[in-house]
């Protein structure tokens, strides 16, 4: 593959071998970057943004054919190049050749010893939220099932919305299916995996894979899942949503006190859902969402400078489930998050953790 900028703000791009080569027009003349982990001569820069991609015949080609978008600067290292698109620009091109990935893949209920995999390689596991104060979440839960359906009875009559399990892991895949009574809610959470440290800029990429239950009819009220990622003072939710409105696949108020972003795909097909996160500060920074390995976001990139707040000061999680008063029925294949880097899809060809389950895209 070869980049020239002939212009200062177009490049044009052939795939002609495996390597990335920048040829940026300086004064005086060119000066060349490999990919191949070659580093840059002193006192030399190159930024390359708004790529415009062509053909060998000069024909305009999708963004999702070939793509960059970087900067490079003195001294720095030259990564290496991708087949697959990007028409965002993201946190680094640099990708380690091992990303350090927090994963959780469906074979074991996500409150068992072992069920979280985390970046160090050791076991750990979610958290049931438990309590009757919606948007409170204060202790864990223990109940099983079985008394769970039980309270939720109770909870139904009193009009009180309780935190339950109606999850079950089972051949890989995770059911969620609070169906039975609309009121209540289910959530599992990870805490203090997301890097909640007052310095910044911070980063975020995280990754599931979501399928919806065959023969649910979905409408705005039974839906199939929510994500909700906290960042010490500042937070991200995505709902997705099985109806055949314009407006199934959610961000919730990014802004403080804003609406909600909001896409249409085919909800009907089992789906990678992908959030891209940046920090610059407490509450501001950037999210984008990619769906199915697609460089170019569905969602984003927003970006903000009074992101939604945390329900408390210093919250750090990664959140699963039902979080509505209304019926959420999914099957999730897995989970996986990094705090190295907001990734592209192009990013992370090949580098999700082994054992996951279908990574198609990716």
């Amino acid at each position: 593959m070869t980049v020239s900028n002939p212009a200062a703000t177009t490049v044009y791009i052939t795939q002609t071998d495996a390597w990335l080569t920048i040829t940026p027009n300086l004064a005086g003349g060119y000066a060349t970057v490999t990919a191949n982990a070659s580093t840059l001569a002193a006192g030399f820069y190159c930024s390359i943004v708004n790529v415009a991609l062509r053909n060998a015949a000069g024909a305009t080609l999708s963004s999702r054919d070939v793509a960059v978008s970087f900067s490079v600067a003195t001294g720095a290292t030259a990564a290496s190049s991708s087949s697959r698109a990007s028409s965002a620009s993201s946190s680094s091109l640099s990708v380690p050749a091992s990303v350090s990935w927090n994963s959780y893949n469906g074979t074991l209920h996500p409150t068992a010893d072992g069920a979280l995999v985390l970046g160090s390689g050791s076991g750990s596991k979610f958290v049931l939220i438990g309590g009757s104060i919606p948007d409170s979440l204060p202790a864990s839960s223990s109940s099983s099932s079985t008394s769970s359906t039980s309270s939720s009875a109770a909870s139904s009559s009193s009009g009180t919305a309780y935190f339950m399990d109606y999850m079950s892991a089972s051949g890989g895949t995770l059911s969620l299916d609070s169906s039975a009574v609309p009121l209540n809610r289910s959530l599992i959470r990870s805490n203090n995996t997301l890097n909640a440290s007052p310095s910044y800029p911070r980063y975020m990429t995280f990754l599931t894979r979501v399928m919806p239950v065959s023969g649910v009819s979905y409408d705005v009220n039974t839906r199939l899942a929510e994500f909700e990622l906290a960042f010490a003072d500042s937070r991200v939710v995505l709902v997705l949503r099985g109806d055949a409105s314009s407006s199934n696949v959610r961000l919730q108020t990014v802004e403080q006190g804003g609406s909600d972003v909001v896409a249409k795909i085919d909800m009907t097909q089992p789906h990678i859902f992908q959030i891209a996160v940046t920090l610059t500060s407490a509450y501001a920074g950037t999210v984008a969402v990619y769906v199915d390995g697609d460089s170019t976001p569905l969602l984003g990139p927003l970006s903000t400078t009074n992101m939604q707040r945390t329900y408390a000061v210093g919250q750090d999680y990664v959140q699963f489930g039902d979080n509505r008063n209304v019926a959420f029925r999914s099957n999730l294949d897995w989970m996986a998050w990094t705090t190295q880097g907001a990734y592209s899809p192009a990013q992370l060809a090949g580098k999700l953790p082994s054992g996951l389950g279908v990574t198609t895209g990716y």
